[in-house]
């Protein structure tokens, strides 16, 4: 009510509450318009209760300067969603997976305020929700948002990446290319990337390489008084 937008939130409150309030469109723009049109009789008492509480909240209509999105992922924090690939995959701020319909309207928007689903699991329906732009997410949640450094190896490239990431929880807002600032970790993931990929595929200098396969002879005639430099022993 304080930011102008209670007959908006007491609008949304009763579709939420009620299923099938509005319809069954899940783009909530959709199923507002449907309650106040009062176009079924079904809607006429979830309408008029939405004028009720809107009322007891001492709201007026200020021309709803506060979107139904934003009201929606303020209700809803955890459930403000990010597109994750296929066209209606979703990753909630929860961690949780979310989908839609490919059909469905809403399926190739980047960021979603999600108000219901249904299920749980990798991949639950969204019922109801509103597109969000990711300004819009920024300042609603400013103290949410975290900014951090991630150092990863690009097996594909061969190389060392570090990403400054901006997050809200388990959603990435923003990213970009950074320096490498914490030398030992990047060691370490360089270590374990060689490892992961076989000391084979280093590019051993020609003389290292020939040490090798002579110490190997020689281990292999005269047993473990000469070092073992395989692999596996490395």
């Amino acid at each position: 009510a304080a930011r102008g937008a209670g007959e908006l939130a007491a609008d949304i409150a009763a579709i939420l509450a009620e299923p099938g309030v509005g319809g069954r469109d899940t783009d909530l723009a959709m199923r507002i318009e449907a309650l106040r049109r009062g176009c079924r009789a079904g809607y006429r008492a979830a309408y008029q209760a939405a004028r009720r509480w809107a009322r007891l909240a001492a709201a007026r209509s200020a021309g709803n300067p506060f979107p139904a999105s934003a009201l929606l992922a303020l209700a809803f924090p955890e459930r403000v969603a990010q597109a994750r690939g296929g066209r209606g995959r979703f990753r909630m701020a929860s961690g949780g997976g979310a989908r839609l319909d490919e059909a469905d309207p809403l399926a190739d928007a980047p960021f979603l305020a999600i108000g219901e689903v249904q299920g749980g699991g990798p991949d639950a329906r969204i019922l109801v929700a509103a597109g969000i732009e990711r300004s819009a997410i920024e300042e609603l949640f400013p103290d949410r948002i975290v900014e951090e450094e991630a150092v990863g190896y690009d097996r594909a490239a061969d190389l060392l990446v570090a990403r400054r990431l901006r997050r809200l929880d388990a959603l990435v807002l923003s990213e970009r290319r950074a320096e490498i600032a914490d030398e030992d970790a990047a060691a370490r993931i360089l270590a374990e990337a060689a490892l992961a990929r076989g000391l084979a595929a280093l590019p051993w200098p020609a003389e290292i390489a020939a040490l090798r396969a002579r110490l190997a002879f020689l281990r292999a005639r005269a047993g473990a008084a000469w070092p073992d430099l395989s692999d596996e022993a490395l």
